[in-house]
């Protein structure tokens, strides 16, 4: 079964969008304008309709969050643009992925979404980096997942108990059998405050950051605000009527990549009952909206549609805390794979490391290029293996996210995608981070969906 995708503008190097099942895959939308192909400056560039229902005080008298707005509703006339060509709209939304250079935007963000989406806006995922865009003129990225083609729009729902961690945002959309929350922090949902000291947490959760052994002060905090994260996921599940059962996959924002490996330890206590689910999880520069060290979000099944969740094989073994792949209905998702043999285990460093089969998927081109190549060759190499346990491969996936610890090394890793693709990119979104694993070193990973026939 192959994916259908969505054509991008002229000239693009990938799709706009791809398709699996009921729901639409949205690649990297940027802030180029599709008439010139240049990145959005100003205010004075955007229709003057556009200007009024965007203008506030503060952002027309500062030339960055002027410059901000400008793009922020750039970015979502090419997004509506696409979703038009899958017979959609912007009320078709229901997750809504953002990356934004600073922090202080997302005031801005929020009027912008308000002024252009119906209400109630749907579920949001916002992280922060240095480096949105291979541009530095960009300040903001977007891309998501939607309806399509004369579906229904996602039912967007607000839980007033959790309300306050995403607002002005939807807290969970359902969507094509599918549930997609917004980003929940770690801090504690009555009292809007980050806890810091385990004593803060109730006994089970206490006990549990214990047992990790904190220890220092700083490193007590980061665990215990990623248990009052899980904490607030797991309301949300029991406010939501879904069972922990039918998670299959949880994103993770860290303000920094400190005791990476101890996420493990939590998260498994935590997922032992979600029955399988695929992870990725990164350090990312700010967490907006609050002091918490963690924010995350979850896909589920929903249990009132009729997608069957499937989890073949074992944990990953780099953490037996989640699995690399869950399928649902006929959509597959991947946690973000990672560059390490784990057979020994050893961070791919460069082509000597590469397996003969990761060599041939490449076809050869990471020979010539550096560390990121050889790396991303071994990550496909990887993630074309487990698509096959699903009767899917390569070829029939829909959106890929490069996860790059540095931009620069966008080109050498496209150029083994295209040769793993077979010359054509699915809808991509590449996502700038400040680590790409635990592991020093190691510059990338990737996530997939991709659609199946199988059972």
């Amino acid at each position: 079964m192959a994916g259908r995708t969505i054509a991008g503008p002229a000239g693009a190097p990938w799709p706009a969008a791809g398709i699996a099942g009921p729901l639409l895959y949205l690649g990297s939308h940027t802030p180029h304008r599709p008439d010139t192909g240049e990145v959005v400056a100003s205010s004075a560039e955007l229709p003057a309709d556009a200007v009024r229902s965007v203008a506030t005080g503060a952002a027309f008298v500062d030339i960055r969050a002027d410059r901000f707005t400008a793009q922020a509703w750039q970015c979502l006339r090419n997004l509506e643009a696409t979703l038009a060509a899958a017979g959609a709209t912007l009320a078709h939304l229901a997750l809504l992925r953002v990356v934004l250079r600073r922090v202080e935007d997302g005031p801005f963000l929020a009027r912008v979404l308000a002024a252009l989406l119906p209400a109630p806006l749907p579920a949001v995922d916002v992280m922060v980096c240095a480096t949105p865009g291979s541009d530095p003129a960009i300040d903001i990225v977007l891309d998501g997942i939607a309806t399509h083609g004369g579906d229904a729009p996602p039912d967007k729902v607000i839980l007033p108990e959790l309300a306050g961690l995403t607002q002005p945002y939807a807290t969970l959309a359902r969507a094509g059998g599918l549930v997609f929350t917004s980003n929940l922090p770690g801090i504690d949902a009555g009292t809007d405050e980050a806890p810091a000291r385990a004593s803060a947490l109730p006994a089970d959760l206490r006990s549990l950051v214990e047992a990790c052994r904190p220890g220092d002060r700083e490193i007590e905090r980061f665990l215990v605000q990623q248990a009052a994260m899980w904490r607030n996921l797991r309301r949300l599940l029991e406010l939501a009527g879904i069972p922990s059962r039918d998670v299959l996959y949880h994103n993770a924002w860290l303000l920094r990549s400190m005791q990476f490996l101890a996420y493990g330890s939590v998260a498994r206590a935590l997922g032992r009952d979600f029955d399988g689910f695929a992870l990725s999880c990164f350090p990312v520069t700010a967490i907006p909206g609050t002091d918490s060290l963690w924010t995350g979000r979850l896909v589920a099944r929903d249990p009132a549609g009729a997608m069957a969740k499937r989890v073949v094989g074992e944990p990953h073994a780099l953490s037996r805390s989640y699995h690399g792949i869950v399928q649902a209905g006929p959509i597959v998702m991947t946690a973000g794979e990672v560059p390490i043999d784990l057979t020994v285990p050893r961070l791919i460093e460069g082509p000597r490391h590469l397996s003969a089969a990761a060599r041939g998927i490449a076809a050869g081109r990471s020979d010539r290029a550096g560390p990121a190549a050889a790396q991303a060759a071994h990550v496909y190499g990887l993630l074309a293996e487990g698509l096959g346990q699903y009767g899917t491969g390569l070829g029939q996936v829909v959106h890929q996210t490069i996860y790059l610890a540095d931009l620069a090394d966008t080109a050498a890793v496209l150029v083994v995608a295209l040769g793993m693709f077979g010359g054509r990119l699915p809808a991509t979104s590449i996502l700038p981070v400040l680590g790409a694993t635990a592991y020093d070193g190691a510059l990338i990973e990737i996530e997939v969906t991709a659609a199946t026939d199988a059972a």
